[in-house]
């Protein structure tokens, strides 16, 4: 059986209102195996990780509810 891929959307605290390029974003979303969310500290006060998501569509929903601006992650969504 193929387990399905979760997604979770992450938010940098200390740079929210410094979006000031294009392109800069308040909101990320990341893959659950991301290294990145693996490697996170429940603890942080700077960052706030959202819950998983079963899909793709359903963190992009989240992140576009929020009314910040979002994207993939480049890191583990974004092919160069």
């Amino acid at each position: 059986m193929i387990q399905e891929m979760a997604y979770v959307v992450f938010e940098d605290l200390m740079t929210t209102n410094l979006i000031v390029h294009p392109g800069d974003v308040s909101l990320k979303i990341h893959r659950e195996d991301c290294g990145r969310y693996k490697a996170r500290k429940p603890d942080a006060t700077t960052v706030k990780w959202s819950d998983l998501f079963g899909t793709l569509a359903e963190a992009e929903e989240f992140a576009r509810a929020t009314g910040k601006t979002w994207a993939k992650a480049k890191c583990c969504l974004r092919r160069s």
